[in-house]
């Protein structure tokens, strides 16, 4: 009784920090710190660590290392002794999900659907209020002076990934019920101008209504002028272009322009773990949370190395700047990471061909690669689960033995 509980117990502690991601109080996300604080002492009065020789446990044991070294490079700094906790937790939570003897319940995906379309309809929601008493949705994101509940857009959106999870479960409920749920995420990703969200929604309408028979499809054809018509302005017209400009024309130093920004972190980046004039950093990185202030010089050399004047920016801009999951995993934790990354991404492609959800699962992986390029979620611990490879097939309910035994 006391297995099946702790199970329930689990899984609404999950659902609970997927419906909290992309929320911040008082510009934190302390409330997953909270979550899997409470589940880890919980645990450890019922269960036994049992630790698993895999992939997902090097990472963590990388992770909590440079959490630790990110902690002394802060000069001991209290605020940063929270990764080392955050780390610990969250390995916790996932490597007891990891047990071949966890399975999901059978519901639990009915639940996960049910708060995604409530966040949404929240996040729509409050948008329209603030448009409506004249304040621009966009302010309500950090850095302007109306903020004060959500991140970015496409760091709030970023829990509708798990919509590619739910497609089989979708399926099965009744048509007018998938209709409403995608004009609901087409909807929010449009006003909010999200595009990689928009990318992940278009994915997913994509896999809902493959299968259909040409009368079901109806209601869509005679849709999809409306629909294509709004897509096309939304393209033309947005910084959805950028995207088109920074393939065509990445080293156009026009800002606002394209994607270069964004495009020069990856860059710095992915130059800084293969350059072993860096030795011994370029293997482990600089320690958690420590991107902001050592990717800038990274940069800075890059722009150097291409011959790229940017007028418009003062180097001490580059001194404390945020960045993209990717960029900031890597200089945290170094090319050991990505090599890791790496291992695990090949596993899940491979795995995902023995399964009867292949394409779902690799529309999938498609959405977290570009999502670590897009944003910074370093702080959500639901993150970390899709790099738990087996915790992911779980979710998928792939019931391939290797998928269930990962790595060991």
């Amino acid at each position: 009784m006391i297995a099946i509980n702790f199970k329930i117990f689990t899984e609404n502690l999950l659902l609970l920090s997927i419906f909290l991601s992309g929320f911040l109080f008082l510009g934190y996300t302390l409330q997953h710190d909270i979550i899997f604080l409470f589940f880890s002492i919980v645990f450890l009065n019922y269960k036994r660590i049992l630790i698993y020789k895999n992939l997902a446990t090097f990472l963590f044991i990388l992770l909590i290392i440079n959490s630790v070294r990110g902690f002394i490079n802060f000069d001991f700094d209290l605020q940063k002794l929270r990764w080392v906790l955050f780390f610990l937790t969250t390995f916790l939570f996932l490597n007891y999900i990891s047990h071949t003897s966890f399975t999901f319940s059978n519901n639990f995906n009915k639940k996960l659907i049910k708060i995604l379309v409530l966040k949404n309809i929240i996040y729509l929601i409050f948008g329209i209020s603030a448009e409506i008493i004249g304040i621009s949705r966009f302010e309500l994101q950090p850095g302007h002076s109306h903020s004060f509940l959500f991140g970015t857009t496409a760091y709030f959106l970023f829990t509708n990934i798990f919509f590619l999870i739910t497609v089989n479960d979708l399926k099965k409920v009744k048509y007018w019920k998938k209709l409403i749920i995608s004009t609901l995420l087409l909807t929010v990703a449009i006003y909010y101008e999200s595009r990689v969200s928009l990318i992940v929604t278009l994915l997913f309408m994509l896999l809902l209504f493959f299968e259909f028979k040409l009368k079901k499809l109806i209601p869509l054809i005679l849709l999809a002028p409306i629909v294509i018509s709004i897509l096309v302005s939304y393209i033309t017209f947005s910084d959805f272009l950028k995207i088109y400009n920074t393939v065509v024309s990445p080293y156009d130093s026009t800002l606002g322009a394209n994607d270069f920004d964004r495009f020069s972190h990856i860059v710095g980046a992915s130059n800084f773990v293969f350059d072993f004039n860096n030795f011994p950093y370029n293997l482990m990185g600089y320690g958690a949370r420590t991107s902001s202030f050592t990717i800038g010089n990274e940069i800075i050399n890059y722009f150097g190395s291409i011959g790229v004047d940017f007028k418009f920016f003062n180097e001490s801009e580059f001194l404390n700047i945020g960045t993209n999951s990717y960029s900031g995993l890597l200089m945290d934790n170094g090319l050991i990471f990505l090599i890791i990354l790496l291992l695990i991404l090949y596993n899940i492609v491979r795995i995902s061909f023995t399964s009867d959800n292949t394409l779902n699962i690799l529309s999938f992986t498609l959405c977290f690669i570009l999502y670590l390029f897009v944003i910074d979620l370093r702080d959500l611990p639901i993150l970390y689960l899709f790099l738990s490879s087996t915790v992911l097939f779980k979710l998928f309910r792939n019931k391939s033995k290797d998928s269930l035994d990962l790595y060991r």
